[in-house]
């Protein structure tokens, strides 16, 4: 039916529950969208035996091969199942697969929808009746009782410390691969506006400089990253390398000699190369969606994240206008020098956990000289329980 009516469609679960993104010609969208959510209200157990089991034997295989990937995916997933709490790793998972049956599967069924609260977003060639009648026959056919705000699942995220410096060690499982890789994760908090603008333009002056300092100069590693990072509503900065030639340990101190660095770079920078850089990040911002599927993507993330800033493209041109070289320098110096909060994610190849070891001690030994606190964990919960939590920014805002 949805190809007939060149619809396109997606379902999904994430962190905030279920969406479902329906996508073609407004002709077709209401009978296509009534459709859809009737089969998934009427979704039953019924002949699912041998589903279930090509569903379970699915994700055990991806959940075993997830230690498999590359050194700096893992390092990249890990950092969120330490930074986001309740989270789940892929060693957990495999472990309640087993506890999966048709009979628990037919539980959560019958009680996925019992409660539910919508958010829309219509955008098209649609008139406002069009798309109030295409929520309300939606609420209709899904909605037994309305969810409370206040009873959605609620995720957070660590909050970490002032000048403390945390390592968490995932030696690798796979004795082939000779890469190790670390992620490097600068948190600066909930961010408004215009330090959120701020961020960008730091990883406008900073990503290409390190790419160049630790790839093409150190020949450190085939991948080197810097990358701006936002989880749940709370900002920071990644710096991301995977290397065969160095334990994360050594590259560690190598993006902590390139962000020292960079307070000289920001002060010596002429006027001149400052504004290219403002310019490029402008730019970028104000770069348009291309399509209408872009545009909603867009619209949509802004519902999402209960941002509402549908104008953030003109807020952040007129930011601009007022952004000076030492607004940066001193937002760069507070959490990424001064004040820095810092969460690492290694992951050790065999070839160099004797290396990481020694290095380990010399990084402690560097930290107590400069008077931060540096931390191993070795689990993931044990994060969890040392540093205290930020509110859900979402959610509970």
């Amino acid at each position: 039916m949805a190809q007939e009516a060149k619809i396109n469609f997606d379902i999904l679960f994430n962190y905030n529950g279920l969406e479902v993104k329906v996508e073609g010609f407004n002709d077709s969208l209401f009978e296509v969208i009534e459709t859809l959510l009737k089969k998934i209200k009427e979704i039953t157990t019924d002949d699912m035996e041998s589903k279930l089991k090509i569903q379970i034997e699915k994700y055990s295989k991806k959940y075993k091969n997830f230690y498999f990937d590359p050194p700096y995916s893992q390092a990249s997933k890990y950092l969120e199942f330490l930074v986001v709490e309740p989270s789940s790793q892929p060693d957990e998972k495999l472990k309640e697969l087993d506890r999966i049956n048709l009979e628990s599967l037919s539980k959560v069924v019958k009680i996925y929808l019992e409660e539910t609260r919508f958010e829309w977003l219509i955008q098209g060639n649609l008139i406002e009746d069009e798309a109030i009648k295409i929520a309300k026959t939606s609420m209709d056919i899904l909605q037994n009782k309305p969810l409370p705000l206040q009873k959605s699942r609620l995720f957070q995220v660590i909050k970490l410390p002032e000048r403390t410096d945390i390592v968490y060690v995932l030696p690798s499982k796979d004795p082939e691969n000779l890469n190790s890789s670390i992620v490097s994760y600068y948190q600066f908090g909930n961010l408004n506006l215009e330090n959120t603008l701020l961020v960008k333009i730091i990883n406008s002056i900073f990503s290409d400089a390190f790419f160049n300092d630790l790839r093409t100069n150190q020949s450190l590693g085939y991948i080197v990253q810097m990358y701006s990072n936002k989880i749940r509503k709370v900002n920071g900065i990644c710096f991301r390398v995977q290397s065969s030639v160095k334990s994360p340990e050594y590259i560690w101190g190598k993006i902590n000699e390139f962000v020292i660095k960079g307070k000289t770079t920001l002060t010596e920078m002429t006027d001149e190369i400052f504004q290219e850089h403002l310019d490029s990040v402008l730019t970028d911002i104000l770069q348009k969606d291309q399509n209408l599927t872009e545009e909603a993507d867009t619209n949509f993330y802004e519902i999402r994240n209960k941002d509402f800033n549908f104008g953030y493209r003109e807020k952040y041109a007129e930011i601009m206008k007022l952004v000076k070289k030492e607004f940066v320098l001193k937002f760069y110096c507070e959490h990424l020098i001064n004040n820095f909060k810092r969460l690492n994610v290694e992951v050790v190849s065999k070839n160099f956990e004797k290396e990481n070891e020694e290095l380990l001690l010399v990084n402690q030994e560097y930290a107590e000289k400069n008077n931060f606190n540096r931390r191993k964990v070795s689990y993931v919960k044990e994060l969890k329980i040392i540093v205290p939590l930020y509110k859900d920014f979402i959610f509970n805002n």
